[in-house]
């Protein structure tokens, strides 16, 4: 069965089904995978040549029907869509379950009749779906090993942790589509200029920067939000350090096919943990 839940700013929810409160009729611009192609002509040429395809904003518009409780209804929709904020679709139908964001255009409930139409128009200005849950992927994490109730023998350490020392991870795309991830950096003592580099492509990012025991970078790579960022534990609080990118570097992308990313530093790489999440993009559901 087809089902959407809507979820606005206020993290309040109302669902899309086949079934009352909210039938659900049709919802269009869920399917569409829509492009311009540009292209360009000279004066003596022949035809034109392909310059390129922009993909333009995605308009969704559910429509349904409810049949009791007309003014308690409509009051739940107006309340749940207010024009100009923002929230989040999710779309579930057999094994898919994708989501998108949405900025609210329009609200109408039909005035008179039993049962009485409504219709939601929503725009959504980065036209991908994504997965609901991000996907993760991490190098050279620790694995905790102390449990209790303790056990200690004479003359024999405790183990409190053991080190996965694997560096590499492999991200496989399935789509035609390359996105973005974050990239979470974490020192367990001194490490200088951790980097993440794609071993297929040779593409890298790397940070000019030392780092101290409990300090964290995150790096996010997603098309309208490349930003690098610093939080020192001494402080807690988070610096903008997108000058400290080491000149060559690039904001690394999953492109389509196998992605095999390996994490490392400079000096002490020993001492670096790296975890890598991302959310796959799909063009239409």
């Amino acid at each position: 069965m087809k089902k959407i839940i809507c979820e606005n700013s206020n993290k309040n929810k109302v669902e899309f089904t086949y079934d009352f409160p909210f039938f659900l009729s049709t919802a269009n611009g869920l399917y569409e995978k829509i492009g311009t192609v540009s292209t360009v002509s000279s004066a003596f040429g022949i035809g034109e040549t392909y310059s390129g395809t922009s993909v333009k904003k995605r308009n969704i518009v559910i429509t349904g029907i409810i049949k009791d409780k007309f003014l308690e209804r409509r009051q739940t929709l107006y309340n749940m869509f207010p024009l100009k904020t923002e929230g989040t679709l999710y779309y579930y139908e057999d094994n898919i379950a994708r989501k998108i964001n949405y900025i609210v255009e329009s609200v109408e409930v039909e005035e008179k009749g039993i049962p009485r139409a409504f219709t939601i128009s929503l725009i959504c200005p980065y036209p991908y779906f994504k997965d609901i849950e991000d996907s993760k992927v991490s190098m050279a994490t620790w694995t905790p090993t102390f449990v209790f109730p303790m056990v200690s023998e004479k003359d024999v350490g405790l183990e409190f942790a053991t080190k996965n020392v694997t560096t590499m991870g492999t991200v496989t795309n399935n789509t035609n589509l390359e996105f973005g991830m974050t990239i979470i950096f974490t020192a367990n003592g001194n490490v200088e200029n951790p980097y993440l580099i794609n071993v297929e492509t040779q593409e890298k990012i790397l940070v000019n920067i030392t780092m101290e025991a409990g300090d964290q970078i995150i790096v996010t790579t997603q098309r309208n939000n490349k930003n690098i960022q610093y939080i020192p534990v001494a402080t807690g609080i988070a610096e903008n350090i997108n000058y400290l990118m080491e000149y060559g570097s690039k904001f690394l992308q999953i492109h389509s096919g196998e992605n095999t990313l390996r994490a490392g530093a400079e000096t002490d790489e020993e001492n670096l943990t790296t975890v890598v999440s991302y959310s796959v993009e799909y063009e239409a559901v």
